[in-house]
């Protein structure tokens, strides 16, 4: 139903706690970086001071490894500082409703949460019963790190205020990915492609955009399903700008080149166009256009309530996003890549944390470093072809013509920023 929310926090509220798991992981990668070094002699205080000094003239093998060694640490140091600490994205902090405070009704939100959570991560509508999965709803607690309850007031159609109980779960990011992982799903990745809706609504009484300004049954439940599966969903505004650019017959019409340029300052990667039609009889149609670069995916539904079609709409688009973006691969693979443009050890810290940073990776490994050039070994389930366009959309990393002999499964070209 329609309306406004305010929210009044409930006064006993876990704090969340702090992800040791992070810490330890640091301190044992810096421990086992300065170790080596000084275990092999390659870390001496004479060798440093002359590596501090360093001409690029002498490139040999005993400077390349110790060069190795110090940007590892380096690297180690860059990920330990707090200026540098990954935010954790609203992808893992989920909402569900509760009957009320107490443990019983917690532990059920938890359960709940977690289900919520694994369609975010995997991109399907429903999460097989599996016993991996079985087990983690047993126990909820394992995968988050803090929860709160809070109140919300609505205020319906007729002016009534409806109040409601609401559990917020926040999961644990590194948890969360080991049981996608463990129970072999999809895993989609939490850099997620952004959706602008354009939709028109024909009542009878003539058409008309909705939109952020313009209150919709429809459009709250298609924004609000959108984002219980992990997608963000931006409604435009309707001001003065977007409409001397866009009218309803702009959107009915579906005018590709006009709504592409009016969706340029919302920053969206996807156009959704939709169509609403109040039919005789009461039901409604409702026609949906997916603009997905040069790809153009349709749908209709037909139902006696909006609302329903807005939910409808919002599984349509993310299917389509998930089923295009989404690695379902459950066999982890060894690929071999070679970065150049490696030169200075930003470059260096700024590839690993990137790379460790990826959900469809398992892990990460330099082999070789050698001038501007770093040898790097990669555990993932994605294949070659998804790893380049993930590079390429990410503006990371170019790839570079390499021959069919190259020992390599891409070469590439690291995008200094």
């Amino acid at each position: 139903m329609g309306g406004f929310a305010r929210r009044r926090y409930a006064p006993h509220q876990l704090v969340a706690g702090v992800d040791v798991y992070a810490g330890i992981a640091v301190a044992q990668a810096l421990a086992q970086c300065v170790l080596r070094g000084f275990s092999t002699g390659q870390f001496t205080r004479p060798r440093l001071a002359n590596w501090v000094n360093f001409s690029a003239g002498d490139r040999t093998e005993r400077w390349a490894a110790v060069r190795k060694h110090l940007l590892t640490l380096c690297v180690c140091l860059c990920l330990a500082s707090p200026g540098t600490a990954e935010t954790v994205s609203w992808l893992y902090e989920v909402e569900v409703p509760v009957s009320d405070q107490s443990r019983q009704a917690r532990e059920e939100g938890a359960r709940a949460a977690l289900l919520v959570l694994l369609t975010r991560l995997s991109g399907l509508r429903e999460i097989p019963e599996q016993e991996v999965v079985l087990e983690a709803l047993e126990h909820p607690d394992r995968y988050y790190n803090g929860f709160r309850f809070f109140e919300t007031e609505q205020v319906d159609d007729d002016g009534e205020v409806i109040e409601s109980l609401l559990l917020r779960v926040q999961f644990d990011r590194g948890a969360a990915l080991r049981l996608i992982k463990a129970a072999g799903l999809p895993i989609w990745r939490a850099d997620r492609p952004r959706v602008v809706a354009w939709v028109v609504v024909d009542d009878m009484g003539g058409r008309r955009l909705v939109g952020a300004n313009e209150p919709s049954e429809l459009l709250e439940t298609l924004s609000a399903h959108a984002r219980q599966r992990g997608v963000p969903l931006v409604l435009p505004l309707l001001d003065l700008e977007d409409r001397m650019a866009v009218g309803p017959g702009t959107v009915w019409g579906r005018l590709r080149a006009v709504l592409e340029g009016a969706s340029r300052r919302y920053g969206a990667d996807v156009v959704l166009v939709g169509r609403a039609e109040r039919l005789i009889g009461g039901s409604w149609a409702t026609d949906w256009d997916l603009w997905l670069g040069d790809e153009r995916v349709l749908h209709q539904l037909t139902d006696y309530q909006l609302a329903a079609m807005g939910a409808h709409a919002a599984d349509f688009v993310v299917d389509a996003l998930a089923d295009r973006l989404a690695v379902a691969s459950t066999q982890a693979r060894g690929l071999s890549l070679a970065v150049s443009n490696i030169g200075t050890p930003g470059d260096y810290g700024a590839l690993l944390r990137y790379l460790n940073a990826l959900e469809i990776v398992d892990g990460v490994s330099v082999d070789r470093l050698q001038g501007n050039r770093v040898d790097v070994s990669l555990t993932t389930r994605a294949e070659v072809d998804q790893l380049l366009a993930m590079f390429e959309t990410d503006r990371v990393m170019a790839p570079m013509t390499f021959g069919p002999l190259s020992r390599y499964d891409a070469e590439l070209s690291w995008v200094r920023r």
